[in-house]
């Protein structure tokens, strides 16, 4: 069973992804604030960081280059609430699975948890780290769909949701 360690601020997102992931059968770990994520990473170990990009002080591609220090075999997916070309960039150079814009729907998480952690079992076999056989154009940037004027007069009357759908 893969371990996944999720930062993200916002409590709500943090919980409704743990429990996408638990009950998709991975043992998951949930923290909001950058110093926690950041005493966890050596003693648990993760398969897969989720990590909110935006984190206070510090960013969560700081939480990567960390994490890979300890554990070279780390995969990462970056969530985002909006679309940073310098942060994608960056996590592109750090080897970041994915880089998602929020909302993001459930099934295409899941895909994107399933592809980083594949990779990894991918390096595992071949004796390599997943960052270093990972080239450059690998980075999947996820953007949620256009909404219309239309669409956004009717969600405007709704209440928040969370940002995974």
């Amino acid at each position: 069973m893969a371990t996944i360690l999720i930062v993200d601020p916002d409590r709500s997102a943090g919980t409704v992804l743990s429990g996408l992931l638990k009950a998709a059968g991975y043992k998951t770990h949930v923290v909001r604030r950058f110093e926690s994520a950041r005493r966890l990473l050596a003693p648990t170990r993760p398969d897969l960081l989720i990590t909110t990009v935006r984190l206070g002080r510090f960013n969560g591609l700081h939480l990567v280059i960390q994490g890979r220090a300890n554990n070279p075999r780390l995969e990462a997916i970056a969530l985002d609430a909006t679309r940073d070309p310098v942060l994608e960039r960056d996590a592109k150079h750090h080897g970041v699975t994915a880089y998602v814009v929020k909302p993001v729907r459930r099934r295409e998480l899941l895909g994107l948890v399933t592809e980083a952690l594949t990779g990894r079992a991918r390096a595992r076999q071949t004796g390599r780290s997943p960052s270093s056989s990972r080239r450059a154009p690998k980075l999947r940037l996820v953007h949620p769909p256009i909404k219309t004027a239309a669409s956004q007069s009717s969600v405007r009357s709704r209440p928040k949701r969370s940002a995974i759908r």
